[in-house]
């Protein structure tokens, strides 16, 4: 890609009539527009050009200069002049553009590539216009100025010139006499996809619906589409009409504006007059005036075959003919960056406060367009912590309609349009941390399941496949509101009532380690099961928190990071579990078995140990046998315990594994397998563990398990290749075990020298590390200290090493070999290398590894 430092030329190309050509020639379209693909591919590659955005029938094509990029615009036009498709000329139109923009992801954004794009819709086949800022640049004889021209979506008129002496029609602009539309002030950004499709669905269609909550941006596309349908048609008679229904009260007449729009009196016979009009009536805001629009709306198409309305709004009309286009928050990876980065246009706030800026928001274009008001006057650091704090309804613009000055404003106006029954479900709902059901929703809001429906009809409710939730904007509106109306408290208590409910039903009917079962029972999202728990806590209500144990580990075995957040909840339960300890023992059992899980074995054992001594007071044998079973879970890792130890406890534990669903038989040989391989038994740590993989399904978790575990010891018995071969034989690898067989595979691969696959293994670790920043693991930095041995960068591999280990002492082959090689690489300056590396953060040793990667 070029620099983004500069000031950069964009070309962009569109075929003209391509819809009507495709509908006519078929495979002889495909073939013309291969050569079409061709010809502009090679002209920009010869003048140094890069082509970053294609697809459909155009191109949009990067070039260092305005020169190379109109040479290379009049060498496609020379190429394509003779290019036909049955009867038809293939004709070509383009935009050319300097300035700046924003690169992301071998795209570019910005005002820049937006008024390249616009100036090609703007031209007629064959033609090519520049901006003033590109024809500065060129020969000025080689283009003349056609004049100051607005286009759609954007924000001023622009001076238009075109490059050649042709004669073309009038620039494809916008007609004042011909439409009512206001001035941008804004670009749209993130749009262009919807935009198009809504054009092409205006075309088929006479009555189009715009709906989604407030400030998602419906106002935006409509009048961004009726600026295109004005500036595009081939029609000279077309009219785009604007009526802002906000103006009107509820109850409002919608007639006599309407009416004044098309300069004709509200008396009988005015819908066949505007019916008969070749013209797209835009009908904005129509919620507080649902039934009057519907019913106005469905009398002039009837009355009429010529007119098309485009209307905006919460909820659907809900009349024949309708076409409903639900409007969607902005994708967080890509166009909400856009949105946030062109508004305010700071391009050095750092990645990661760019990434939680946006999640604030949910890809809301209002919540975007404040939180960019703010970027540059507030250091992020600063603005980050505020919406922690305070929230998106904190923030306020000036200078736009009072019902979008503030996220709490724009939805004010739909929640005050709902019944009372309907704003208490909606209030409700603000407990929920995630996604929801219907069930779910009826229960917490205490209505009937229609109400719910109804809001999520109304775009308060966001629709995620089977489920629902609240964009982040509108839960935190929901949840002022509640607190508002003194409502949290039993709100929170009836989700408490859910969660726990919908556990003890599972846990009547899954074993508790069948952690997928749970997974795909469970409907409440694991943030509200931790909610749930912190509640409980605070409360010390260890009569309901008993029943939420019932979901450990099942809720979280195959999710360690959600399992470590809730321990670290429930740790502060475990002292008044103990205090009651004869009604409480299985769900301290539970604790203990889900610190094993995720890592804590430290902590585990002492509660083991306390609990045998528990059974053995009270002569409960079943609970010791498990606390036995448990143990040798949690001392197999431990090398320094004899094998005879951990036999002994596989006998003791052996009659509880027959009776309960906790373990399976072969459990019992994966701690033995395991225990050889901490040993470095690699041998006996084979023949055990697949004695156990034999006997499972290669879709089964434990399979996965074992599978990895094999695998380290075909690395460590010389056989790398069969590692991966192990672990290619492994399906669905899921939650934290993904970190395990990245970490292997990458492993295996520096040992068999293929360094190139290596490292791409070690950078999907890295973003597997950075995406779960939550969870803090070791296997990242583990594989690439291994693969920065492997190319001879000795102090980055130190230094990442000696972050990862801490205190503590190296416990694994390749950790061993990072040391010595880099003592020996080193030489006197190791220990220092080492000192730095164990003061580096998080973000910088994901620093490291990105210029490490820059490097390449």
């Amino acid at each position: 890609m070029l620099s983004q430092d500069t000031p950069l030329t964009f070309l962009f190309t569109d075929v003209v009539g391509s819809t009507s050509m495709w509908q006519r020639h078929g495979d002889r379209m495909h073939t013309a527009l291969e050569r079409h693909d061709k010809i502009i591919k090679d002209q920009a590659e010869a003048e140094h050009g890069y082509v970053f955005a294609g697809g459909g029938d155009g191109f949009g094509v990067v070039f260092p200069d305005p020169r190379t990029s109109v040479s290379a615009a009049l060498s496609i036009q020379d190429a394509l002049s003779d290019l036909t498709v049955g009867d038809d000329l293939l004709a070509v139109r383009m935009g050319i553009h300097t300035g700046i923009a924003q690169a992301r992801d071998d795209d570019y954004f910005g005002l820049a590539v937006n008024r390249a794009a616009r100036l090609a819709s703007a031209a007629h086949g064959g033609q090519i216009l520049v901006s003033s800022a590109a024809a500065a640049h060129l020969d000025p004889a080689a283009t003349r100025l056609l004049g100051s021209y607005r286009l759609p979506d954007l924000l001023e008129p622009m001076e238009i010139h075109q490059v050649g002496d042709r004669e073309f029609p009038p620039v494809r602009a916008l007609d004042p006499e011909r439409h009512n539309l206001p001035e941008r002030y804004t670009s749209l950004v993130g749009r262009e996809q919807l935009l198009d499709d809504l054009m092409g669905i205006l075309h088929s269609h006479r009555l189009v619906t715009l709906v989604g909550p407030g400030g998602i941006g419906k106002t935006s596309m409509a009048v961004s589409c009726g600026a295109r349908l004005s500036a595009a048609s081939a029609e000279a008679d077309r009219e785009v009409w604007l009526a802002e229904l906000d103006q009107l009260v509820s109850g409002g007449d919608v007639v006599p504006l309407v009416t004044s729009l098309f300069g004709l009196d509200p008396s009988h016979g005015w819908e066949r007059k505007v019916g008969a009009r070749n013209a797209v009536l835009i009908l904005d805001n129509a919620e507080h005036l649902i039934d009057d629009v519907a019913h106005t709306v469905a009398g002039v198409l009837r009355a009429g075959k010529r007119l098309r309305i485009l209307t905006t709004s919460r909820e659907p009309l809900q009349i024949p003919g309708e076409r409903v286009i639900e409007v969607p928050p902005l994708g967080l990876d890509t166009e909400a960056v856009q949105l946030l980065m062109e508004r305010s246009g700071e391009r050095h706030t750092p990645e990661s406060l760019v990434t939680e800026l946006v999640a604030s928001t949910d890809g809301v274009p209002l919540a975007l367009e404040l939180v960019a008001s703010h970027v540059g006057r507030v250091p992020p650091e600063a603005l980050v912590e505020s919406l922690r704090d305070h929230g998106i309804a904190s923030l306020s613009a000036r200078g736009v309609a009072n019902r979008h000055r503030t996220t709490s404003d724009a939805l004010a106006w739909s929640y005050d349009l709902l019944s009372p029954e309907e704003q208490r479900a909606f209030r409700a709902l603000g407990v929920f941390s995630r996604a929801f059901t219907l069930q779910a929703a009826s229960t917490v809001g205490e209505v009937p399941a229609h109400t719910i429906l109804s809001l999520a009809e109304r775009s308060l409710i966001h629709r995620v496949e089977d489920r629902f939730r609240l964009l982040a904007p509108i839960k935190e509106f929901a949840l002022d509101r509640l607190t508002l109306a003194e409502e949290f408290e039993a709100a929170r208590d009836r989700r408490t009532d859910f969660v726990l409910d919908e556990i003890a039903d599972i846990a009547g009917r899954l074993a508790p380690r069948d952690g997928a079962g749970w997974e795909k029972e469970t409907s409440v999202a694991r943030e509200d099961i931790l909610e749930t728990a912190k509640a409980l806590v605070d409360a010390e209500d260890l009569e309901r928190l008993e029943k939420l144990y019932l979901a450990l580990p099942g809720q979280w075995g195959v999710h360690q990071h959600q399992l470590r957040k809730a321990l670290d909840i429930l740790d502060r339960a475990l002292p008044l579990l103990w205090n009651e300890a004869a009604n409480h023992r299985w769900s301290i059992f539970r604790h203990a078995w889900c610190l094993d899980q995720c890592g804590r074995e430290p902590d585990a054992l002492p509660i083991v140990e306390r609990l045998r001594h528990e059974a053995a007071t009270v002569g409960d044998g079943y609970l010791a046998a498990a606390c036995d079973a448990l143990e040798l879970r949690i001392v197999s890792v431990d090398p320094r315990v004899e094998p005879s130890e951990l036999e002994r406890l596989q006998a003791a534990a052996e009659e509880y594994s027959k009776q309960t669903e906790w373990w399976e038989p072969e459990g019992m040989l994966f701690g033995r397998g395991a225990h050889a391989a901490a040993r470095e038994d690699f041998a006996t740590a084979t023949r055990l563990l697949e004695e156990v993989t034999r006997r499972l399904s290669p879709s089964s978790h434990n399979y996965a398990v074992g599978a990895l575990n094999l695998a380290e010891c075909d690395r460590m018995l010389g056989d790398p290749e069969r590692a991966l071969e192990r672990l290619d034989s492994i399906e669905g690898i899921r939650g934290s075990l993904v970190f395990g067989f990245e970490t292997q595979r990458a492993h295996s691969l520096i040992e068999l020298n293929r360094l190139d696959e290596a490292y791409e293994t070690v950078m999907r670790l890295v973003d597997l590390d950075i995406k779960h920043s939550g969870q803090e693991t070791s296997d990242p930095f583990c594989a690439a200290a291994d693969y920065l041995r492997a190319v001879g960068d000795h102090q980055a591999a130190t230094q990442l090493l000696a972050n990862m280990l801490g205190d503590q002492e190296p416990w694994s082959y390749e950790q061993r070999r990072v040391i010595s090689e880099g003592r020996a690489a080193l030489g006197e300056s190791f220990d220092t290398v080492w000192a730095r590396g164990r003061h580096l953060s998080p973000a910088s040793l994901h620093a490291l590894l990105r210029e490490e990667s820059s490097d390449r």
